[in-house]
């Protein structure tokens, strides 16, 4: 009679030991934090007046993972963004400090409206299947 023994093999993650909700949230953050720093570098790359529109992707990216904590998040750094790039440019005036701050309201209207929605979808998503058979 032959045996063989078996060895088990476990995979080495960095999230293993982490809960399963936990394990989302830190993917959910690396998966935010990677988009956003892509799509910061590549205003930086190229003209950041050019670029902006795909800066929505991380506002949006951000409110549908974390809500309304996500998108104003993503806003502060987008806005810091801009005002550093301004900087950079050496065309930092009063009339670009406007434009970041509106840039910032606006974005941050926009991911709290989102977040906003999102949640509400989320809650009555949870209540209907709480009231399901």
């Amino acid at each position: 009679m032959i045996t063989v023994a078996t060895q088990k093999t476990t995979k080495l993650h960095l999230t293993a030991s982490l809960p399963r909700a936990r394990r989302l949230v830190v993917r959910r953050a690396v998966a935010l934090a990677v988009t956003l720093t892509a799509c910061s570098l590549l205003p930086i790359a190229s003209s950041p007046t050019l670029a902006w529109p795909l800066l929505l992707v991380p506002l949006v990216l951000g409110a549908v993972f974390f809500f309304e904590l996500g998108s104003l998040v993503v806003s502060t750094w987008l806005a810091v963004l801009m005002v550093s790039l301004h900087a950079a440019e050496g065309s930092l005036t009063h009339l670009a400090l406007l434009e970041s701050a509106v840039g910032l309201a606006l974005f941050l209207g926009a991911g709290i409206a989102i977040g906003l929605l999102l949640r509400r979808g989320r809650d009555l998503q949870a209540s209907l299947a709480a009231s399901s058979l």
